[in-house]
């Protein structure tokens, strides 16, 4: 809202700003930071994926393991 609202000329500046690129180049920015969150947030869950599958492999080596479950249950919880 901030970059919108320092963006975006007043009626008082119109003539001197190019509104039109403004507009794209602000479009421009949010898409690329919408992309890199996307990006960074499927790697997240990549890891912790991979981090669940281990845990649940070891869980099935050593089922009384309750500090492992434990582990393994607050891992399932971050997917």
């Amino acid at each position: 809202v901030h970059e919108l609202n320092t963006t975006i000329p007043t009626a008082s500046f119109v003539g001197k700003i190019d509104a039109s690129q403004t507009c794209k180049e602000l479009y421009q920015s949010l898409m690329d930071a919408h992309t890199s969150r996307e990006r960074i947030i499927k790697n997240c869950i990549a890891q912790t994926s991979s981090v669940v599958k281990t845990l649940r492999e070891e869980r099935e080596k050593a089922q009384d393991d309750l500090a492992l479950l434990k582990q393994l249950r607050k891992e399932q919880t971050k997917v």
